[in-house]
């Protein structure tokens, strides 16, 4: 999903663990955890939207949100997804 400025996070992504992970990765991010893993990213995808007030991801079509800290770290940079009070 595109960002207007290269400053602005991005609105959101498709996320998707790799087999037998816990943390979740965006699937149009290369990543170097994805690439140097024995596994491969399978299972469940979650389509989730930025909410930048309260620094959270809401997963599209369902009543749940997602920590960042279920984020792989470089997805959240790429994405430039972080709470807002680190910027103060």
């Amino acid at each position: 999903m595109q960002r207007d400025t290269p400053d602005e996070p991005a609105a959101g992504a498709k996320l998707q663990r790799l087999e037998g992970g816990q943390q979740w990765h965006c699937v149009d991010v290369s990543c170097s955890w994805v690439a140097s893993a024995d596994l491969e990213l399978a299972g469940e995808v979650r389509e989730v939207r930025w909410d930048g007030e309260e620094a959270i991801l809401r997963i599209v079509g369902a009543d749940e949100t997602m920590g960042l800290s279920n984020v792989c770290n470089r997805c959240r940079a790429e994405k430039r997804w972080r709470p807002y009070w680190l910027d103060l």
